[in-house]
């Protein structure tokens, strides 16, 4: 796992600057702790920071050429099938150097050209230099785990693994883009490929893109082919699906230990992660290193019991921190940084800490991330296979009866939302609005008389509507898929990824192994959200629930969906509230005048005295301030 960063002058007579490559290398430094590298062939530059996992010699430094000197490469990530596709390249003469996935990518392209990704299997973000045809070739993974950001106007093109890098150079502009702030105040994070500066794009996952004499041409290499309808299957043949995915979940465990340093888990106390640990047990590891963080708050903010149910039940070397509102203070500017984009999902705050109790231990761990997008784990997914039913109910009831009893209901923001959700006909729409943060009403007040109240905010919905399922398919199957290529990729994916790198830690995701997913996306609806009302009846993630029964504790398995949950409602209530207060009332806040500051007014006393739970909309009022001081100003 490293960093990477370059750019590329359109005009051949105008060389790049060494200088520029060594300030964009500075702010990604902690990605690749370990060494770093920088290729100029005279208007094109290439800049690495490397964070070394396999083959730790001198052999590994990036950028890398091919042994003809051809082709050079910048590269972040890890290709699992690495050793397989090196053989084949090997018995066909090529003279490898070095031990590295990366050498096996760039042989690999100089061999098939740009239809080699069709054969990567693993999590990747790379850069690759044609030195005769002068053509810059970048790609991102098929399901986004490795960020890519790039710029371009009619005499640049910069890329880099994050935002902050390309905002080091002199003529790449520091823009607010409307549609990327409606964005963020809408689902908490950007959607690719719009962020949160005008000229700045993120690559979408499974894409390519090409840069040659000025001109981009960009590629969707990846097309899954998804479930076309419900099953009425046997339990005999739902078994056989159980096996099948068993096994390939313990060849992607297998293939992501792979690595030259120590490799740990990032343990939650849920089933997505306690399966990691399940998985490595049975493969024989012993004396797994697990990482667990919990808060001084009630249990309802804490799964740290579960955690150490897990670690005890596979005797496993646990570590674990308790999180206080004091480490969020502490740690609040180091979460606006390495984000670069102002991002709102509160647990980014505990990964960052389990992150960095981690790397004291550990250079890789791996996660249960995409496990719920793919088997179905949302509670919401039961609520959107049946509120069909809802939708069915005369308007009068559904529309207006229903709604005015829930609105007399007090601190019932959730469930007025569940409400508000349900009755949306367009199922983009409606997936859009189950997590919606600031509803397109909310924002209409925030934004009053601003500079973002003009622009036309449906681009909140289009994340969503790229990924819609062709005609034929099943249409809770596509309300997965699509989480998967967009909600999972923007939030949770980019998340793990800058927490983790932060401390020059990687963070592997097992789930969302190629052969895995594809699997999954091929599965009935059936087989992952399906209503059950037998007391101990599993209604979400049914397959994989099967697949895990005899491999983990009772308690686990039993227990219901709990999500990390951060106690900012009680924290900016009481002891954080003063803090919230300085930085929304600030007179740099007022004077932006992007806001109408009655409605912020209003938020703050909804939520002070209790009248509404109002913390995440007041997170991402501060997260979207400190980050605008830390980027803009």
């Amino acid at each position: 796992m490293c960093g990477i960063a370059g750019y590329l002058n359109f005009d051949p007579q105008r060389p790049v600057e060494e200088a520029l490559l060594v300030a964009m290398t500075r702010q990604i430094a902690h990605r690749g702790p370990d060494d770093q590298g920088i290729y100029i062939n005279n208007n094109l530059g290439l800049a690495h920071r490397r964070l070394s996992i396999l083959d730790l010699t001198s052999a590994g430094h990036q950028p890398m050429p091919t042994a003809d000197g051809r082709y050079w490469i910048a590269y972040n990530g890890e290709v699992y099938n690495f050793p397989e596709l090196r053989k084949e390249l090997a018995a066909d003469g090529y003279p490898f150097r070095s031990r590295t996935d990366t050498e096996v990518i760039l042989a690999l392209y100089q061999k098939m050209g740009k239809s080699f990704l069709s054969r990567l299997e693993g999590m990747y973000a790379f850069a690759i230099w044609d030195t005769v045809e002068k053509e810059l070739f970048l790609a991102r993974d098929p399901l986004g785990i490795k960020p890519l950001y790039y710029f371009h106007d009619d005499q640049h093109f910069a890329f880099a693994s994050e935002m902050k890098a390309l905002l080091t150079l002199p003529f790449v502009p520091r823009e607010l883009d409307p549609e990327g702030v409606q964005n963020f105040f809408a689902h908490g994070h950007s959607t690719a490929p719009v962020s949160i500066c005008r000229h700045i794009r993120k690559l979408l996952p499974g894409h390519s893109l090409a840069v040659n004499d000025g001109k981009l041409q960009e590629a969707n290499f990846w097309h899954p082919q998804i479930a076309p309808d419900r099953s009425h299957d046997s339990k005999s043949l739902r078994q056989q699906k159980a096996d099948a995915l068993e096994e390939l979940l313990f060849r992607a465990i297998e293939s992501h230990l792979i690595s030259d340093v120590p490799v740990g888990v990032f343990l939650s106390g849920g089933l997505d992660s306690s399966a990691m640990v399940a998985l490595m047990s049975r493969l024989g590891h012993r004396q797994i290193k697990t990482f667990s963080v919990g808060f001084d708050a009630s249990k309802h903010f804490s799964e740290l019991d579960d955690a150490r149910i897990v670690a005890k039940h596979f005797r496993t070397d646990h570590h674990e921190m308790v999180l206080t509102e004091k480490e969020l203070l502490a740690g609040i500017e180091q979460l606006v940084y390495h984000f670069d984009e102002p991002f709102g999902d509160p647990a980014a705050f505990p990964t960052y800490f389990v992150s960095q109790l981690a790397a004291k231990h550990v250079k890789v761990c791996l996660s249960g991330e995409g496990g719920d997008e793919l088997f179905g784990g949302y509670r919401r997914y039961l609520t959107e296979r049946y509120g069909g039913l809802y939708r069915m109910l005369p308007g009068m009831i559904s529309n207006r009866l229903i709604p005015a009893v829930v609105g007399k209901v007090p601190r019932s923001r959730r469930l007025k939302q569940l409400i508000r959700t349900v009755n949306i006909n367009d199922p983009s729409v409606r997936q859009a609005n189950w997590q919606m943060v600031f509803t397109d009403e909310m924002r209409h007040q925030l934004f009053a008389d601003s500079i973002f109240d003009s622009h036309a905010d449906q681009g909140v919905y289009e994340s969503f509507r790229r990924y819609r399922c062709p005609k034929g398919t099943d249409g809770m199957s596509g309300v997965l898929y699509a989480d998967t290529r967009a909600w999972l990729a923007d939030r949770y994916l980019e998340k793990a990824d800058k927490m983790s790198m932060a401390h020059g830690l990687e963070s592997r995701v097992p789930f969302l192994d190629k052969a895995v997913v594809e699997f999954a996306f091929r599965l009935p609806i059936d087989d992952k959200v399906k209503l059950n009302l037998k007391r101990k009846g599993r209604s979400l993630k049914r397959l994989l629930g099967l697949v895990l029964e005899d491999l983990l504790p009772r308690a686990i398995l039993d227990k219901p969906k709990h999500g990390f949950a951060v106690p900012l409602d009680p924290w900016f209530r009481g002891e954080l509230s003063d803090f919230v207060a300085d930085i929304l009332f600030d007179q740099r806040t007022r004077q932006r005048g992007y806001f109408d500051m009655k409605m912020i007014e209003k938020l703050f006393n909804d939520h002070k005295t209790g009248k509404e739970v109002r913390s995440n909309h007041l997170w991402l009022l501060i997260l979207f301030e400190l980050w605008h001081r830390r980027f803009l100003d």
